[in-house]
C-alpha cells in the first residue's frame, strides 16, 4: 500500500532516457488530466504519453494485447537501438 502515496514528481523533471508513460482510457486512480502537465513538464530526448483504449488503472492486466502492442511498436524500436548501439532519440 506504500506505492499508493507515490509522487513522480519527487523525481524531477529532466530525464536522460526516453520516457514513456501508458495511461488507461478510464484510469480512475491516476487519470489522464492528472498525469498529463507532469508529463508535459518533462524534459527528455523522447517521450510519448499513451492512452490504452479501454483501459483501466490495471490496462496491463486487463487489456494485455492493447499494452503489448503500444510496447511494441513505441519502447522496443529504442531497447533495439540501445542494443545495437545506434543513438536514441
Amino acid at each position: 500500500k506504500e506505492h499508493w502515496h507515490h509522487d513522480a514528481r519527487t523525481l524531477g523533471l529532466k530525464y536522460e532516457m526516453p520516457v514513456f508513460i501508458f495511461n488507461g482510457e478510464f484510469d480512475s486512480v491516476t487519470p489522464s488530466e492528472l498525469v498529463k502537465p507532469w508529463f508535459d513538464a518533462i524534459e527528455a530526448p523522447h517521450k510519448e504519453f499513451v492512452v490504452l483504449k479501454g483501459g483501466g488503472h490495471s490496462a496491463i492486466l486487463t487489456e494485455p494485447d492493447v499494452f503489448l502492442h503500444e510496447i511494441e511498436a513505441r519502447v522496443r524500436p529504442f531497447a533495439v537501438r540501445s542494443e545495437t548501439g545506434a543513438p536514441q532519440g
